[in-house]
């Protein structure tokens, strides 16, 4: 089956044979196979007048698992970091999971605000600029 996969999707046999990209955890683009967009990463969502403590959390969480990255706009779509089609298919997958998380993380009153955004870099700016009340 992964041979009838490799040969429909380019792509996917340069991640197979990307070890960096599947096997080292140090990586910001390698996600666990226990990753879920449903993941819970914080205790308590942003409700619109707890932003600092729940950026704070929030960054915390994704510092662990090596993804804050995709929110202060260090790995971006331009990122050196992404040099061949398969690192930016892990690149997108990463984005869309951390983006979910945020989502997650959220009420659904704030989340219906960030819906449309298409990167996890846009909520991110979108949630500070819109809840932090102009503090850093």
């Amino acid at each position: 089956m992964a041979s009838t996969m490799s040969a429909s999707n380019p792509s996917s046999s340069s991640i197979e044979q990307d070890p960096a990209l599947v096997e080292d955890i140090r990586n910001p683009l390698y996600l666990h196979h226990a990753e879920s967009p449903g993941a819970m990463l914080v205790s308590k969502v942003l409700n619109g007048e707890n932003y600092h403590a729940w950026a704070q959390s929030m960054k915390k969480a994704l510092i662990a698992k090596n993804k804050f990255g995709f929110v202060d706009g260090t790995i971006t779509l331009s990122s050196p970091l992404l040099k061949t089609p398969a690192t930016v298919d892990a690149w997108i997958r990463c984005d869309n999971m951390v983006g979910s998380w945020l989502m997650k993380a959220v009420s659904p009153q704030i989340r219906v605000s960030i819906t449309y955004r298409d990167t996890t870099l846009e909520i991110w700016n979108d949630l500070r600029d819109t809840h932090s009340q102009g503090f850093l």
